[in-house]
């Protein structure tokens, strides 16, 4: 089995990420373990390595929006970064990319045992995201949104912002 090209949990959480058109990506299999039995069942984690294009492509299948739900922190958003950047290609017009802010330090399974399953669900519908739009372009355009409100259409400068965050490393 090749790690770079599965996802832990993804048998079990397909049939609600199917319904829900959504995945929730943790970064171990403790995490999406803790959220599935907590009520998250569309949630899976990558195998110990960064996600990769081949597990995007795979998430894509079955969901239009996936939401990447790291540690807080500096790391967390450096993760972050590389997961959108990966994603951006594989999103066809429609789809939604997703990120969970938390605070320094902070993982997505203690968040729940802090403020319980409503309050974490209140975290994603907060989430941040971007929509892959269809505009006049047959490559779309992206719209930044927060809790699904569009704040602003952005396109190739949010690439760049990306590709400038990966060389800050």
């Amino acid at each position: 089995m090749a790690r770079s090209e599965n996802l832990y949990g993804l048998q079990q959480a397909l049939p609600t990420i199917r319904k829900k058109r959504q995945v929730l990506v943790f970064e171990s299999d403790t995490e999406a373990l803790a959220l599935s039995e907590a009520g998250f069942e569309n949630a899976v984690a990558t195998l110990g390595t960064a996600i990769t294009s081949d597990q995007i492509e795979l998430l894509f299948r079955d969901a239009d929006e996936i939401v990447f739900c790291f540690t807080g922190g500096e790391a967390g958003k450096k993760k972050y970064y590389r997961a959108m950047y990966q994603a951006l290609p594989h999103a066809a017009v429609g789809c939604r990319l997703s990120a969970l802010q938390l605070s320094e330090g902070v993982e997505p399974s203690s968040l729940v045992g802090y403020i319980g399953v409503e309050g974490m669900t209140s975290a994603l519908a907060g989430r941040i995201a971007f929509e892959h739009r269809p505009t006049d372009d047959p490559a779309g355009s992206w719209a930044f949104c927060v809790g699904g409100a569009s704040l602003l259409m952005i396109d190739e400068q949010y690439r760049e912002m990306l590709e400038l965050n990966l060389r800050a490393d």
